[in-house]
């Protein structure tokens, strides 16, 4: 006699769930999910409200002389701030920028 070992084929498993236990598991991983990104570390936080042009570039993951052809370009516009000799940046400006960035990507 011929046997084959048994586990030659994949073991299926198969789970009846009724709707209502579908829809409470479902609910629950939404919910997980939902706190998760709401916990989330926000990547940009250590990060001033105000940049300079170095640490924009850091941001966007640039160098130095991409962020100066952005404003060049009125891609990025800095605001000059009383009491600094250099123009800042905005912080969402970049943040608003670099989702373009990913976007076009």
């Amino acid at each position: 006699m011929n046997q084959q070992p048994p586990f030659d084929k994949p073991a299926k498993i198969v789970y009846e769930l009724d709707p209502d236990a579908l829809a409470s598991i479902v609910r629950e991983e939404v919910r997980r999910g939902i706190a998760e990104a709401l916990t989330a570390k926000d990547p940009y936080s250590e990060y001033p409200n105000y940049l300079t042009r170095k640490q924009a570039a850091a941001m966007l993951g640039v160098s130095l002389s991409t962020v100066n052809r952005l404003i060049l370009e009125d891609q990025i516009k800095p605001v000059k701030i009383t009491g600094h000799r250099q123009p800042k940046i905005l912080k969402q400006e970049i943040v608003a920028l670099s989702k373009d960035f990913v976007t076009e990507l």
